[in-house]
């Protein structure tokens, strides 16, 4: 989880990093990152709209199970 996921330092390329370390062992191998804020930032916002085009595209590749 991120905390304060809205504080305006993270922009999408740190949210998107961060989100990026979920789902990195053989225990875990999905994971899944949560924003926690008092509100959705923009950056929060196309953060997980990247991840989401990046998955989607990866899976019309076959790249996912």
């Amino acid at each position: 989880a991120v905390l304060y996921a809205d504080y305006e330092l993270y922009d999408v390329r740190a949210l998107v990093q961060m989100a990026g370390r979920t789902g990195r062992t053989a225990q875990n191998p999905e994971g899944r990152a949560l924003f926690l804020a008092a509100k959705a930032s923009k950056a929060m916002k196309e953060a997980v709209d990247w991840v989401r085009a990046q998955n989607n595209l990866a899976w019309e590749q076959g790249l996912l199970d």
